[in-house]
């Protein structure tokens, strides 16, 4: 994937793209994975000591209709609050998460809504070296 985001300007545009080849192999036999285009755009604006970012993206994965997610963050002293939504997925549900980050290490967490697992959980923690 590619980001651009100067620290200049409050605009930010990804472009990502998975599973080009092979995905797996199993002794003779190789299975394809979905290959998956996602292009978006975030705009950071200052509100008081809060930085408030809406997103959106064109998400395209090989035979399914197209999506597209948006999101709402909020950054306050290393605190981000989140909430997110894909639009065009009809068994869509919110998203959600909170996060810290320092300087030399941060903590995730957050909730989204999977088709087969309903409201899955994530983590992620993060160390700076």
């Amino acid at each position: 994937g590619l980001r651009w985001a100067p620290r200049a300007f409050p605009l930010g545009v990804g472009l990502a793209v998975e599973n080009l080849g092979m995905g797996t192999t199993s002794g003779q036999y190789r299975e394809r994975l979905p290959a998956v285009v996602q292009l978006g755009v975030s705009w950071a604006q200052k509100w008081g000591d809060w930085t408030v970012i809406p997103m959106a993206d064109v998400r395209k994965v090989a035979d399914e209709d197209l999506v597209v997610p948006v999101a709402l963050e909020a950054q306050w002293n290393g605190l981000s609050l989140r909430t997110g939504f894909p639009v065009g997925r009809p068994e869509a549900r919110p998203s959600f998460g909170l996060g810290y980050l320092g300087d030399s290490w941060g903590i995730d967490a957050g909730l989204g809504w999977h088709a087969a697992l309903g409201f899955a959980p994530s983590g992620q923690l993060t160390l700076r070296f």
